[in-house]
């Protein structure tokens, strides 16, 4: 099976994702651990930053279709209704399709203040990753971030 964790920067995502690989075991693919190397080696937004996203996507992807069918992969991702994020979700799909597994779909949310208080942790600023609340201000609009599947919804704090 495949479990994309999809939300926001600073939902939760790579916290969840840890927790349910420690339980059901497997792989578990971030996120970042693609991008970064397009941080380290690109502008931000420019197309070779998007080329670079994609091959080194495309190279993890390759590497999971060639593992056990019944392993279980964890990815994580922040789907925004963009030419990118379609294509991403059209990849994501892809490798399901390709190892015949399952996809499902764990969308995380919280509230704006929550939000904006956990990209502001010292730990995501070590990290490289988004820590300025302002790109999400811009997409706060319910049209620019979009939930691709939502199946079940649990309102549920930490000590759930």
């Amino acid at each position: 099976m495949i479990i994309n964790i999809n939300g926001w920067p600073g939902a939760g995502k790579l916290s969840v994702a840890r927790q349910l690989v420690r339980r059901i075991g497997g792989r578990l693919l971030d996120n970042h651990t693609i991008y970064d190397v397009a941080f380290s080696l690109c502008e931000f937004g420019t197309p070779e930053f998007y080329e670079t996203v994609q091959a080194v996507r495309d190279a993890a992807f390759t590497r999971i279709a060639a593992l056990a069918a019944d392993l279980p992969v964890t990815l994580t991702s922040a789907y925004a209704d963009t030419p990118f994020g379609r294509e991403n979700w059209t990849a994501i799909r892809k490798i399901a399709d390709m190892r015949g597994s399952p996809l499902f779909v764990v969308v995380l949310d919280c509230s704006l203040s929550e939000n904006f208080r956990r990209l502001q942790t010292q730990e995501r600023a070590r990290s490289k990753k988004l820590v300025d609340p302002a790109p999400l201000i811009a997409l706060a609009n319910p049209t620019a971030f979009s939930k691709p599947t939502e199946i079940t919804r649990f309102d549920l704090t930490p000590q759930n």
